[in-house]
């Protein structure tokens, strides 16, 4: 009797339970079967989630009014998303609207009118994969504030029309959309906490980045087609001055010296570390001193801007950096081997690492002295023996201490100009290291030939396969770069003189 009596009081609860206890539905015939199964299910208390091979409608979906999380992904077949509840309440303060690996989605209208309830702030959504989407119309309208706005690998996409008006992002990443041409659809006002671009394929500007209210980090990497970045100066500059920007890896972007990038370099230019960092973009934006002399000024002209003993190490054990000594002025710092009173030097700064003795190489014609930082700018004291002309060579130094190298010329015997300057660990300074570490590029080479080394190139000497001498330089430098451009198509033999020793290298003529 008593087991009847219980079987009496569950069959209510199977039989008319309001909804599921798991929101995901992997097949057509469970949404199908939904309205039917669950006809007054209007609250999810779990995620709605919509993931199956067969699944092309979501029509009987459309009671379900509120859910913690909506995710439709990997969904071969689903072309659209109509069927949803128009008025759709995302409600939980770790929100997630997640649209990815649909193959053939085209569109998110359905979405428009999706709204979040009261603290979504701290919720995702995600757009990614889904090569066949058109645009971004059907975003919702209604968001007011998210963690983190996710729009990768849409193929199709050619802009952001349709983003909509959401107040508040604390990152937005737009990335390896091969068929955005900008960022038009970016409403006007709109609030992002870090702004990153990477890798998308065609964008040739950031324009549609119009009058964003606060931005704290910009990074613009990878971006093969981009040459324009101006619409940065869009960006309010009262609310811009803690930034950090990185532009990076754009081989066709050679103007970075907008106003807007300028000032704020200008700003922060005596702050613990350089606020830019470019690199490898076209020559104008190729380094952070290409673009700030572009932009009428060196931030390295004298010691300050490395007052912390702590900053991050401006140059990198066996790295070689292109620099500038235009523009800048004359140090109260005196070298011990200084020869002209009116000095154009500038400041850089490494940590020796385990290296107990350095080579410090440098462009033909200028001067350098090292000095030791440990105690900060203003503090610090000459390493002895260590002040030259284009080369240090096995200089002793303290392990794990900061050093200055400044660098000047002199403009009665050499004007100044761009130099190369290379620091290395002292023990590895021998010419078969240089060999060893020598780099000859592009091969095949249709027409410039670059060629860099460790230490001083001496001599280059190109040879055609009958052995006729074709090409010399005596560059007295650790970088070269030679005009191929005269020679024909062929195979050619290239003798490198370094220290009295030669090496031979094949390259090939396009």
């Amino acid at each position: 009797m008593k087991q009847l009596l219980l079987l009496f009081f569950l069959l209510p609860f199977f039989a008319f339970s309001q909804c599921p206890p798991d929101g995901t539905f992997s097949s057509q015939a469970e949404i199908d079967a939904f309205a039917t199964e669950y006809p007054d299910c209007a609250v999810l208390e779990s995620s709605l989630v919509i993931s199956g091979d067969d699944i092309t409608s979501l029509n009987g979906l459309e009671q379900i009014g509120q859910v913690s999380r909506l995710i439709i992904q990997d969904n071969p077949l689903l072309l659209n998303l109509d069927g949803l509840n128009q008025n759709l309440i995302i409600n939980s303060f770790f929100g997630e609207l997640t649209i990815q690996n649909n193959p053939v989605l085209t569109n998110i209208n359905a979405l428009e009118f999706v709204t979040d309830g009261e603290d979504i702030v701290e919720g995702e959504v995600d757009i990614s994969d889904n090569p066949m989407l058109n645009d971004l119309y059907g975003f919702p309208l209604n968001l007011d504030a998210i963690n983190q706005l996710i729009i990768d690998n849409n193929d199709s996409l050619t802009n952001l029309e349709g983003l909509g008006g959401i107040s508040g992002i604390q990152s937005l990443f737009i990335q390896n959309n091969d068929s955005l041409l900008n960022l038009i659809g970016l409403e006007e006002g709109f609030h992002a906490v870090n702004l990153i671009i990477n890798n998308n394929l065609s964008l040739q500007s950031l324009d549609g980045l119009i009058y964003p209210t606060y931005i704290t980090q910009i990074a613009i990497e990878n971006n093969q087609s981009l040459t324009n970045v101006s619409a940065l100066n869009a960006i309010l500059a009262n609310y811009s001055i803690d930034h950090h920007i990185s532009i990076l890896n754009n081989p066709n972007l050679a103007i970075c010296d907008n106003d807007w990038i300028c000032s704020f370099i200008e700003y922060n230019q005596f702050d613990k570390w350089l606020p830019g960092n470019f690199h490898n973009n076209a020559s104008g934006c190729e380094n952070d001193y290409e673009v700030e002399y572009n932009c009428g000024f060196v931030t390295n002209d004298d010691c300050t801007i490395y007052q912390y003993p702590d900053v991050d190490n401006n140059l990198t054990l066996g790295e070689t950096i292109t620099a500038t000594n235009q523009l800048a002025t004359t140090s109260e710092q005196v070298p011990s081997c200084n020869e002209v009173a009116d000095r154009q030097d500038v400041w850089f700064i490494f940590n020796s690492g385990d290296s107990s003795t350095v080579d410090i190489l440098l462009q033909s014609g200028f001067n350098l002295q090292l000095w030791n930082a440990n105690s900060g700018c203003g503090y610090q004291t000459q390493v002895s023996e260590a002040c030259g002309s284009e080369q240090l060579l096995d200089i002793p130094v303290t392990q794990d201490t900061n050093y200055f190298i400044q660098v000047w010329s002199d403009n009665n015997k050499r004007p100044a100009g761009w130099f190369d300057l290379t620091v290395q660990d002292g023990l590895l300074s021998n010419t078969e290291y240089a060999f060893n570490e020598l780099r000859i590029y592009p091969n095949p080479v249709n027409t410039s030939l670059n060629i860099k080394a460790y230490k001083p190139i001496d001599g280059i000497t190109i040879h055609n396969l009958l052995g006729q001498e074709v090409m010399k330089s005596l560059p007295n430098s650790i970088n070269a770069k030679l005009n191929l451009e005269s020679l024909n198509s062929g195979i050619y033999i290239v003798q490198i003189t370094i220290e009295e020793q030669q090496k031979t290298y094949k390259i090939i003529k396009e």
